[in-house]
């Protein structure tokens, strides 16, 4: 862990190469693909210290700006070149959460969901007027207090959001595409979870 922690500092002071100029950045958006590494941070809550029931999950969405406004997103963005995908989610989480928050165990090689981002709305896709992107979204469990920062404006947490007994009064309120891919990774998630229990969860 401490090599990933210094693999995100200095991910984020500049001292790995990877990242383009704006310049670069602008031609490369008008003739390939963007592959962005988005990230759903989780956590396992137990409904009660005393009774062995199953746990509740809650998952994390930062408040963003983007062309329609203040919205709700998961964390994400570009993968350098030379980046591993391990590294770039814990950057990632470290540049919109703060470099203090620890990032739990998850398998890079298996992402929860693809979904494609276009400039021209297209079937089954999100839209991001900047770029074609490809993401690729993981899910993360997180320890500590975060501090919003970035692109971040916010974070909150949302107790099992897309399940039958608690629906977000946000619903329509996100970057357009993510809201649908987000349900499909929870639900994804939950698969991959099966149904945990209070001796499964730090309390």
């Amino acid at each position: 862990r401490v090599r990933a922690r210094q693999e995100v500092h200095a991910m984020i002071s500049g001292t790995i190469q990877g990242w383009l100029t704006d310049e670069d950045l602008a031609d490369v958006r008008a003739r390939v693909p963007i592959t962005t590494i988005d990230v759903i941070p989780y956590r396992l809550e137990p409904l009660s210290k005393h009774l062995r029931i199953t746990a509740v999950l809650s998952i994390g969405l930062i408040r963003r700006v983007s062309p329609w406004g203040e919205v709700w997103c998961w964390i994400g963005g570009r993968l350098c070149r030379g980046e591993q995908v391990a590294p770039a989610v814990r950057r990632q989480v470290a540049e919109a959460l703060g470099e203090s928050v620890v990032v739990g165990d998850f398998d890079s090689a298996r992402p929860l969901r693809v979904t494609e981002f276009f400039p021209d709305p297209q079937d089954g896709a999100g839209l991001d007027p900047r770029q074609h992107g490809v993401s690729l979204a993981y899910a993360v469990p997180l320890r500590w207090e975060v501090a919003p920062q970035g692109e971040a404006l916010g974070f909150n947490w949302f107790r099992d959001p897309f399940g039958l007994e608690i629906r977000l009064p946000f619903d329509n309120n996100f970057w357009p595409g993510v809201g649908e891919a987000l349900r499909d990774a929870v639900a994804e998630l939950k698969r991959r979870i099966g149904d945990p229990k209070f001796d499964d969860v730090e309390v």
